[in-house]
């Protein structure tokens, strides 16, 4: 996850104001993320949450 204004150019990345990321803000490794729009819901486990330095 970047913010909004990193998100331009990047390949493998989503922005924090998807909704996929908002529904995984707060959630822990082994949570259950529930994604909800208006044509159906989908659900993810999170079996991994990494955090890399930025590339300077």
């Amino acid at each position: 996850m970047v913010g909004s204004d990193e998100i331009y150019g990047k390949r493998n990345y989503v922005s924090v104001n998807a909704p996929v990321a908002r529904a995984c803000l707060g959630k822990c490794e082994g949570d259950e993320v529930l994604v909800r729009t208006s044509e159906s819901s989908k659900a993810w486990e999170i079996e991994h949450i990494r955090y890399d330095l930025p590339q300077l």
